[in-house]
């Protein structure tokens, strides 16, 4: 996901701007490895998309209504976070409904931030607007 600004620790707010696919990303069932969305930008944006900033990803879960992180995805997250030196990474699950399945899909919105000293990755649920 991309935005007009990084994500800020201080901000509760972050407007996305484009959503993309994964680039050269690989999971598995317990791992996941974030290919350099910088390197997808710069050979995929066209030249007014550059400007934007990476502010997360988003992927699904396969599981009717699953709109619960797993530790895996905490994981990959707080480590794309550190990898790129963002303050903040945010994330959104897409699942199918429980009734209807992807005709309804579920939405859910994660944030992750360090806190304390030493520093430690916090995973929690965000607010989504649409």
């Amino acid at each position: 996901m991309w935005a007009g600004q990084r994500p800020r620790d201080w901000s509760d707010s972050l407007t996305v701007a484009l959503a993309t696919h994964s680039g050269d990303s690989r999971h598995g069932r317990f791992s996941v490895e974030v290919g350099d969305p910088h390197l997808l930008r710069e050979e995929q944006f066209s030249p007014e998309l550059r400007h934007l900033k990476l502010a997360g990803d988003w992927h699904t879960h396969v599981v009717p209504g699953s709109v619960i992180t797993s530790e895996v995805d905490a994981k990959a997250w707080s480590g794309t976070m550190d990898k790129f030196g963002l303050a903040r990474y945010c994330a959104l699950i897409v699942s199918p409904a429980d009734s209807g399945g992807w005709m309804y899909p579920r939405f859910s919105a994660w944030t992750v931030r360090r806190e304390g000293s030493p520093s430690r990755p916090i995973c929690e649920p965000a607010r989504l607007e649409g």
